[in-house]
């Protein structure tokens, strides 16, 4: 992951038809600019931000997945996936304590 510049782009699964688009964009322009989009993969919003922003470059895409082929059919290749069962137990146990809050 060679880019410093992280952007943490989520949503909600329900997301308007235009705004989908406007989000599709937007990822777009994040990569242009310089961004890594971070998102989580999920039905609508998710997806829509990572794959504006795979249209440009596939490996500026940061998803972060509860498992490793979570909604696998919308995951670019080139995407870079990190997924909780690959997180070290330490940092997993952290991640999960701090979900629960």
């Amino acid at each position: 992951m060679s880019c410093s510049r992280y952007i943490a782009c989520v949503g909600s699964r329900e997301t308007p038809r235009d705004l989908l688009a406007w989000m599709e964009a937007t990822g777009a322009e994040l990569v242009r600019r310089g961004f890594t989009v971070v998102s989580g993969n999920a039905v609508g919003a998710d997806q829509a931000w990572a794959r504006g922003a795979s249209s440009v470059d596939p490996g500026k895409v940061l998803l972060c997945l509860p498992w490793p082929s979570y909604n696998r059919e919308a995951i670019t290749a080139g995407n870079l996936v990190v997924s909780l069962d690959n997180l070290d137990r330490e940092v997993f146990v952290r991640y999960s304590n701090l979900a629960a809050k």
